[in-house]
């Protein structure tokens, strides 16, 4: 960015004001502004208007005046882009200095520090924001680097820009401050604030296990300890939530679910079932996860491709309908005969769940062929199917499995257990949440209850990423971020952890009429979802 618009601008000056204006255009759409809050910028806006209204004036000037506009336009547009940097400046200064404000009240609060120790942390937090590198030095941040990345969850994360900032203060404060008594108290506050993170990412990824694996109580249970023994081995970069098992890395960098789930909890927690589920998931890896087909290939081609899809479907959803029909017998004792019955609801409701699938397919590939018809051969264009979601059958089963359960004629046991699941997963997310907001707020043990319930009260009755796994969390942390009551939200922080969740909540922008949450993520672009009521 540094020397392209120059020696753009040179060129510019010889061949005339058409690559002039062109120039101004490429600039328009160039990401000048790694804009780490959501916030668009009016001054920049208005700058850049301004310069291209000023190349449309001078459309009909001689060659003099060719030179003098490309050097006007070089100004105008070197102007915009240090105001831009500099706004983006000012706003990663000041959510360094919202956390390290909030790191320091948190010490204070351990370690009662005195006003003239109070004083030297203050000059210290100057210090590190001095010492930050600026926006030019980071330059624009790519995928992949969440490191450098300004974004939720990110930011304060294992590996987070805000997570070297606060431990930085932490340990010159250790060093350099505190007595032997403060430090003492500090450090066993520490250890207890990682524990609990630790261990509420592994309650919350054995439940996103669960939610896969349908595990009784106890496999639970059992597997939480097996997964915080998993997470403590890995080190403290493991110690997040981003698992999943479709993993991507549009933003949120998600590692694989099932990494965390050791050959010691497969041999010691999961049944059968539980295991040729997993075992046909490695099978069939993420080869399906995304199908795309395109205009090079004959319809014949993709219906050949929806055949040879489904067949290596099949085994995977009939594992995974398995693994219900086991959850069943064991959590009400079934009979061999009731348990014959299910086995055999399985192979029904995965063969109609495939057939469903593909009639999809086949509706896609038809309406692909009439595009392809009506434009003259359609040009080239792409298009993809959707892999089945075998893990939301629970929610909306098919016909045949739910007429199976409804013969077991379990009657209100069903569907109380039902609702315990999907209550211990409200639970599971909201524990989550008040985990992930503490690597920003740096909670008080005492503080954390009340920023649960605010949590659990904000989640939404549905799931919120029916269709946004990938982005699953992000969408979990905005709940209590931009719906929570701040009246109530104030009650329970210090003045410092309220103003950085007002801060976080201006990263977003959100429409509260349709529910539409924006946030701009640097390179990546700008996401848009809704919030399930």
């Amino acid at each position: 960015m540094d020397s392209f618009p120059s020696a753009a601008r040179f060129t510019a000056t010889r061949t005339g004001t058409a690559l002039r204006l062109h120039l101004l255009l490429l600039a328009l759409v160039s990401p000048w502004t790694v804009n780490d809050c959501h916030a668009q910028q009016p001054p920049l806006l208005e700058r850049l208007t301004q310069a291209f209204n000023e190349v449309l004036s001078g459309l009909q000037a001689g060659p003099d005046a060719e030179v003098m506009q490309a050097v006007q336009i070089g100004v105008a547009v070197d102007a915009a882009e240090n105001a831009g940097m500099k706004q983006v400046q000012q706003a990663t200064q000041q959510r360094n200095l919202r956390l390290l404000n909030a790191v320091a009240s948190w010490m204070n609060s351990v370690a009662a520090l005195t006003p003239e120790q109070r004083m030297q942390v203050a000059q210290q937090i100057q210090q590190q924001l001095t010492a930050a590198p600026d926006l030019q030095q980071r330059r624009r941040i790519n995928r992949g680097e969440a490191a450098q990345s300004m974004a939720p969850i990110l930011y304060g994360g294992p590996q987070g820009a805000g997570r070297s900032l606060a431990n930085a203060l932490v340990e010159n404060v250790l060093q350099n401050v505190a007595d032997e008594k403060q430090k003492q108290k500090l450090q066993a506050a520490l250890q207890e604030r990682a524990n609990f993170q630790r261990t509420t990412f592994a309650a919350y990824i054995a439940d996103l296990v669960d939610r896969r694996l349908f595990l009784t109580i106890q496999q639970a249970e059992k597997l939480t300890g097996i997964v915080d023994q998993h997470l403590q081995v890995a080190g403290e970069k493991s110690w997040h939530p981003l698992y999943s098992a479709t993993p991507y890395s549009y933003f949120l960098p998600y590692e694989n679910l099932w990494t965390c789930v050791t050959e010691q909890a497969r041999k010691d927690v999961l049944n059968e079932t539980q295991a040729q589920f997993l075992a046909e998931t490695a099978k069939l890896g993420d080869t399906l996860d995304q199908m795309h087909l395109s205009s090079s290939q004959t319809p014949e081609e993709w219906l050949k491709f929806v055949e040879e899809a489904s067949q290596k479907l099949e085994p995977w959803m009939l594992s995974a309908y398995r693994t219900r029909s086991q959850w069943y017998t064991e959590s009400f004792q079934l009979s061999a005969e009731q348990t014959a019955a299910l086995r055999l609801a399985a192979l029904g409701a995965t063969s109609s769940g495939l057939r469903g699938w593909r009639d999809q397919c086949y509706n896609t590939i038809d309406q692909m062929e009439n595009h392809r018809q009506q434009f003259a051969g359609g040009g080239n264009f792409s298009f993809g199917l959707t892999r089945p979601d075998v893990y939301s059958q629970h929610e909306n089963p098919s016909a045949i499995w739910q007429n199976a359960i409804d013969q077991l004629s379990l009657g209100q046991q069903a569907q109380t257990l039902k609702e315990q699941r999907k209550e211990r997963r409200r639970q599971a997310d909201s524990h989550c949440v008040t985990a992930l907001l503490d690597q920003e707020l740096w909670l008080l043990p005492e503080q954390r209850d009340a920023i649960r319930k605010i949590t659990l009260e904000t989640l939404p009755k549905q799931e919120p990423w029916d269709h946004y796994d990938y982005f699953r969390d992000i969408i979990l942390f905005c709940c209590p971020v931009l719906l929570a009551d701040l009246d109530v939200v104030r009650q329970s922080l210090s003045a410092e952890q309220f103003e950085v969740w007002q801060g976080t909540a201006q990263l977003f922008r959100y429409n509260k009429d349709n529910r539409l949450v924006e946030l701009n993520l640097q390179d990546q672009g700008q996401w848009t979802f809704q919030l399930n009521q």
